[in-house]
């Protein structure tokens, strides 16, 4: 489940943990998104953590990698949608950064006016208790930098990995698929704030981690993934089958 990504150099190691998912189903969305580990500055730094449901690969991906949560330094909360934040109280010795927008947007009734229902209430007021702001351009760590990207939401915050050129766009590119169309979707904070900071990612980035898709490069004004994406979902369909039924969906090469 790991990716390692160096673009003109080794100054930090930027390694997907859990993969992004471009999908929805008619029950809902999904909310598979990439959570990434970062090493930079001798720091460990981790890029949301996703979901409940994800929570015990979550903690498998990094025993894997010989750690456990009390070995993160910092945790970066993109923004405080359910997908992204909801195991965040994992890493109890760890300094939690959310933008000061996000958290003032989440813990008011502006997400209702807006129509935005991913917003956890009570875990996100709770989050906003623990942790430090986070301003456009901060230093977080070694290489990596706060990199502001509203529309989604209005404080939604990505990662800037100058050396390396990558960008950690959270829901600010969901997916390549919208960003090759500079037409991105759920713009609860306005579609030209939206699509002005995919421009801002299109002028600086030369690897993009979006929210829910695989990496990509951008080469030449062209978008070409970095890896593949597979995921199995199984159903028990019938008391009568044997087992349940199992459906694989893939693209690009193997994972």
């Amino acid at each position: 489940m790991e990716i390692r990504l160096s673009v003109g150099g080794i100054m930090a190691e930027v390694d997907v943990l859990l993969r992004g998912f471009p999908g929805v189903s008619s029950r809902g969305y999904f909310g598979w998104c990439n959570v990434v580990l970062i090493r930079s500055g001798g720091e460990i730094l981790l890029f949301d953590t996703g979901s409940h449901g994800d929570r015990a690969l979550l903690l498998k991906e990094l025993e894997g990698r010989g750690l456990g949560p009390r070995d993160i330094d910092l945790v970066v909360i993109s923004h405080l949608h359910f997908d992204h934040c909801l195991n965040a109280d994992l890493f109890k010795g760890a300094r939690l950064l959310i933008s000061e927008e996000d958290v003032g947007y989440a813990c008011s009734d502006r997400p209702d006016a807006a129509g935005d229902t991913f917003v956890p209430r009570a875990h996100a007021e709770r989050l906003a208790e623990l942790a430090e702001p986070l301003r456009d351009g901060d230093r977080i760590t070694g290489e990596v930098e706060a990199m502001a990207l509203p529309g989604h939401t209005p404080g939604l915050m990505g990662l800037f990995l100058r050396g390396e050129g990558i960008v950690l766009a959270s829901d600010s590119v969901k997916n390549a698929w919208e960003f090759a169309r500079m037409d991105p979707t759920a713009c609860f904070h306005g579609k030209g704030d939206a699509i002005e900071s995919m421009r801002r990612i299109a002028g600086v980035a030369k690897v993009v981690i979006p929210g829910h898709d695989r990496p990509f490069e951008i080469k030449g004004g062209r978008i070409k993934y970095r890896g593949g994406i597979k995921v199995e979902i199984s159903a028990m369909l019938a008391p009568e089958l044997e087992g349940p039924i199992r459906y694989s969906i893939s693209a690009g090469p193997e994972p």
